[in-house]
């Protein structure tokens, strides 16, 4: 197996959270994300933290891309 380099280790996302969702709520995150050409729990990553970082109101330190 082939180790990969990070710039940043830090940056590395290997901790996991799990999070259950009525069918609803998974249509609205999985019809979103085939919409806007992303995998699901990218997008709800992204939109968790976006939601964090305003809440703290950090949100114009916060661009899509780094969520």
């Amino acid at each position: 197996m082939e180790a990969t380099v990070y710039l940043d280790p830090k940056s590395v996302r290997d901790n996991r959270m799990t999070l259950r969702l009525n069918d609803a709520e998974l249509a609205v995150i999985t019809s979103m994300a085939q919409y806007l050409g992303e995998q699901p729990a990218t997008l709800a990553r992204q939109l968790l933290l976006r939601q964090a970082s305003e809440a703290f109101g950090l949100a114009s330190n916060v661009s899509r891309d780094a969520a």
